[in-house]
């Protein structure tokens, strides 16, 4: 009974390890950036991710409706995304933005993505895992954070211009 414990404990500490070292040692994907057709990449059959934009129901999400032009939408968008803990912006556009988010503990690296789609008011989302298969639903969570976010700054600017034309 100790001798398959300690087994299972070591292979435990091997499989963490490993995710650890794949975290650091995973490039950006290829596939990262608007398509031609204005559409963002489709995702893996891995359950680590989430998009507005997919056909796979266990993966889909909600794009983030706006109220404003798609301009200041992305800027409002942009700074939201700046002062969330663990990312990094890597490309920003009037269009476009792209961020990774790096965990606290294990370091591993999630690249979401943002695209404007003007006709609607709606701002595409795409939240993948680099490695592993399970991320315990934390793509999903981050996107709804940033949902939730990118609303109440809205709703700020909004009631600042409303104020500032009362007066």
């Amino acid at each position: 009974m100790n001798q398959l414990f300690l087994a299972a404990a070591v292979l435990g500490v091997i499989a963490i390890l490993g995710t650890f070292v794949l975290s650091f040692t995973a490039s950006r994907p290829a596939n990262v950036g608007a398509g031609v057709d204005g559409k963002l990449a489709e995702l893996p059959d891995s359950p680590n991710c989430v998009s507005s934009q997919t056909s796979k129901s266990s993966h889909k999400i909600a794009a983030i409706s706006f109220q404003t032009s798609p301009e200041e939408a992305m800027k409002t968008l942009s700074e939201v995304l700046a002062a969330m803990p663990g990312s990094t912006l890597i490309t920003e556009t009037d269009s476009y933005v792209y961020a990774e988010f790096r965990s606290s503990f294990f370091r591993f690296v999630d690249d979401v993505e943002f695209l404007v789609n003007p006709e609607s008011s709606e701002i595409e989302v795409r939240s993948a895992s680099r490695v592993g298969y399970s991320d315990l639903g934390v793509n999903r969570a981050r996107i709804e954070s940033v949902r939730t976010a990118f609303q109440s700054a809205t709703s700020a600017a909004e009631d600042l211009a409303s104020s500032e034309t009362k007066k």
